[in-house]
């Protein structure tokens, strides 16, 4: 029969080398969403200029977004023109907070939240009643 103290190496030692094995080999199940990222904002209300129906067109390339701890903020420009009217660029300012551990999204876009969720290290998206952003990389 093996004594208590011999036990006890054994757990504590099983237990350490458990330890080790999930630092070197996997993140506890917490991804990392820092990083550059590509942000897209999609509006819904129809945009008119001088009381005309505007068509936008999305500046390309979409917009980089770097996030830190999982926040940060960038612009994205739409180019909005309609007959007989100058052109006019529609600005949207982005902040995105994203949680570590749980993957949700919450953005500010233009002074309206947007809450959405992570499908993967690689997509987000969030959402209000006119404005979608998806976040890609």
């Amino acid at each position: 029969m093996k004594s208590k103290i011999a036990l006890f190496l054994e757990l504590t030692i099983s237990l350490f080398i458990i330890t080790l094995l999930s630092g070197c080999f996997g993140d506890g199940g917490i991804a990392n969403y820092d990083g550059t990222w590509t942000a897209g904002v999609a509006d819904s209300v129809p945009i008119t200029i001088s009381g005309v129906a505007a068509t936008c067109v999305v500046s390309t390339p979409l917009p980089a977004i770097t996030l830190t701890n999982g926040i940060g903020s960038t612009s994205q420009t739409n180019i909005c023109s309609a007959s007989g009217v100058a052109p006019t660029n529609v600005l949207y300012l982005v902040s995105v907070a994203i949680d570590n551990s749980t993957g949700v999204v919450d953005a500010i876009v233009n002074g309206s939240p947007l809450t959405g969720q992570c499908i993967s290290s690689s997509g987000c998206s969030a959402q209000d009643a006119t404005l979608s952003l998806s976040l890609t990389r």
